[in-house]
């Protein structure tokens, strides 16, 4: 109890060996204590939280964070961050059940300055679409370290234990998956037999490796720490678990199946011997692409249209290295764009327009998300808050006159419960009152807004130039 003072100083210029032991005197004798002072000191959290959004966006994403800072109206600097060159991003920051902020965002990458330009050249350009995204997402440890093109990458990866299955896991997919899962995690490995399970460290490491400033390692050298270091953080939080209270919310996660899209459909028979689909719990397995024929794409929902990446674990997570070997800590990345099968299709307008179409679900589907239940929950507290008022006038009014209010008493009791559960329900906590109060934003972005006034007498105008245009792309594409 009582003020906590600890006085021994960090620096970011400690070696591997001194960071750790620098967590492990802070944490030795509560393994809490990081917790608990961030509770103690919510304005430092909120600081520290705007600090790292603002330390991601200008060193990872090699952009501004603030917006109007480029002149060409492209956000990254003339060097590309860690997926290349951003062209806008749009985060928004919200409160979690725990009142701790975290932040949703949208980035735009600078691939193409309109969307026809994917259509010249569809399959060259959806299989660079294809290995751009197997570049920085991964289904599985195997494949990153097949990616990093080093022997002594997947030779490291051969000494450490598979990927394990908890109790629950087991029982969701059954036996035979399970040995299924570890045939493949073998095959990917190129080994024969499953390896000496060896002790793994389960204490979380809150720094990046001092390899990754060392210009003097090789490339063997940190490719081996790499596969190693995201080896422990997969172990740790890549392994997804479903949970109840998270997982099995909403329409789908009724039905007892994971919402967070760990699931897969089938064909099987029924007990009439008839084929049907059905839903299985854990990812379907997918062996390594061997860069022959085209890129597999996912067929079958939820993931349809998504590039079918290596999957040897049906629970392993979207894992993007360059993030995690940053900041330390499980990010969920995905990439929105859909392909679709080019081979299969020779009707480009089809392709086009399923494509856009994938992309505008996806994209309204993230900006929704970022903004959840707030404004329906903020209406719903201001009716309430008002019909509380006006019973307890009624209330005063009643009791003035010596009549029996009783029955509106519950009735007013009832209200404020209600009324209580949705406060509770906004999220609200001091790290965003804070923010508030200190003046950090609640939206980054990399672009200013404005409005736009438009004059209605011109429409007729457009439309006919827009009609022309279309016309002359029509005219030019008929031309061999």
């Amino acid at each position: 109890q009582g003020d906590f003072k600890f006085e021994r100083r960090f620096s970011f210029n400690f070696s591997d060996t001194e960071a750790n032991e620098y967590i492990a005197q802070l944490l030795g004798q509560d393994p809490r204590r990081l917790h608990k002072m961030v509770a103690r000191d919510p304005m430092v959290a909120t600081k520290v939280f705007h600090w790292s959004v603002r330390l991601v966006i200008k060193c990872l994403f090699s952009c501004s964070e603030k917006p109007g800072q480029h002149a060409d109206g492209v956000a990254s600097t003339e060097l590309p961050g860690i997926f290349g060159h951003v062209r806008g991003y749009l985060g928004v920051v919200e409160p979690q059940m725990r009142k701790a902020l975290h932040i949703h965002m949208l980035v735009q990458l600078l691939g193409f300055s309109h969307p026809d330009d994917i259509f010249d050249n569809m399959e060259a350009t959806f299989r660079k679409v294809w290995y751009f995204v197997a570049s920085i997402t991964f289904r599985s440890t195997e494949g990153f370290a097949h990616y990093l093109n080093s022997d002594e990458a997947m030779r490291a990866l051969q000494t450490l234990p598979l990927l394990p299955f908890t109790e629950s896991q087991r029982g969701m997919i059954g036996e035979e998956r399970v040995a299924e899962s570890i045939r493949q995690q073998l095959n990917a490995r190129g080994l024969d037999e499953i390896p000496r399970e060896v002790k793994v460290d389960q204490n979380p490491t809150y720094f990046p490796s001092g390899k990754c400033a060392m210009a003097a390692v090789s490339a063997a050298e940190w490719a081996e720490g790499a596969v190693k270091d995201l080896f422990a953080r997969t172990r740790m939080t890549g392994n997804h678990v479903c949970k109840s209270a998270v997982c099995h919310k909403g329409r789908i996660g009724r039905k007892g199946f994971c919402r967070m899209y760990y699931w897969h459909w089938v064909r099987t028979k029924n007990e009439k011997a008839k084929t049907v689909v059905k839903r299985r719990h854990g990812l379907m397995l997918q062996k390594r692409w061997d860069g022959t024929g085209k890129p597999p794409l996912n067929k079958v929902p939820p993931h349809i249209g998504a590039p079918s990446l290596e999957i040897t674990h049906p629970f392993h997570f979207k894992m993007s290295p360059a993030i995690m070997m940053g900041p330390q800590c499980n990010h969920d990345l995905g990439v929105l764009i859909r392909l679709c099968d080019v081979m299969e299709s020779g009707d480009i307008r089809k392709v086009r327009e399923a494509l856009m179409e994938a992309l505008g679900d996806q994209e309204y589907y993230c900006a929704s998300y970022s903004s959840k239940e707030q404004p329906h929950i903020e209406g719903l507290l201001v009716t309430l808050a008002y019909s509380l008022e006006q019973k307890t006038a009624e209330l005063d009014a009643k009791a003035a006159n010596g009549e029996n209010v009783e029955p509106h008493e519950k009735y007013r009791k009832v209200l404020h419960r209600l009324l209580s559960s949705t406060n509770r329900r906004m999220h609200k906590g001091y790290p965003e009152m804070l923010s508030y109060l200190l003046e950090y934003p609640m939206v980054y972005w990399s672009h200013e807004f404005v409005t736009l006034h438009f004059d209605y007498r011109f429409r007729g105008l457009i439309a006919y130039f827009h009609e022309r245009f279309e016309h002359q792309k029509s005219d030019a594409r008929s031309k061999p």
